[in-house]
């Protein structure tokens, strides 16, 4: 690893996720030490979403716990969130039939959040200027989200030598899925105590 980073050859990855996310894919599949280097992307998009929300309002004390432990925290949520939307990602990829590789998606998806980096200067603007942060926080991170999810599209496409539609098909049939169970799962319980309280 100590050989890995003085080689500079992870500054291409950042490179490629800005200019050619297909040749980032290929990068990332070729190089094993890839892996263990991309979960530093999560730990440094968490201490800028940190930053760029403290942006939008007075910071008391609390603000050096959120910079600790709120970090470590939101560093683990992102971490999480990856792992299990890439095994949901990797598991709709085989049921279309492509072969199962789980750390290559996950690892293209760590890599695929580097574009959040850029909500701190946008929401430094806003709030500088006090020009609505709080929407365009909002705007913004869904810009940046569907940022990394053409990126992730793209890895996918370069990964299954798969085409856009067919890419996008198994990077979004997951979400539908959670969307639709969460859906039905509320109209149920809704269902369950409208009838409990007029029994």
């Amino acid at each position: 690893m100590k050989e890995f980073l003085k080689s500079l050859a992870w500054l291409d990855y950042f490179y490629l996720v800005f200019t050619d996310p297909r040749k980032l894919s290929a990068a990332l599949m070729r190089e094993s030490r890839s892996l263990p280097f991309g979960f530093v992307v999560p730990a440094f998009v968490s201490i800028m979403d940190i930053l760029a929300f403290s942006l939008m309002g007075s910071e008391t004390p609390f603000f050096y716990t959120k910079i600790t432990y709120g970090w470590i925290l939101l560093y683990i949520l992102l971490v999480f969130q990856n792992v299990l939307i890439g095994s949901l990602v990797d598991t709709a990829g085989q049921v279309l039939g492509y072969q199962g590789n789980i750390k290559n998606v996950i690892n293209i998806m760590n890599y695929a959040l580097f574009p959040r980096v850029l909500l701190l200067p946008a929401i430094l603007i806003f709030s500088v200027f006090g020009f609505a942060p709080v929407f365009f926080y909002v705007l913004i991170s869904m810009a940046l989200f569907a940022w990394s999810a053409a990126i992730v599209v793209q890895g996918l496409s370069e990964m299954h030598s798969a085409g856009l539609g067919r890419a996008a098909a198994v990077f979004f049939m997951p979400f539908v899925l959670v969307g639709g169970v969460a859906f039905f799962t509320m109209v149920l319980t809704v269902i369950s105590i409208f009838g409990y309280f007029t029994a």
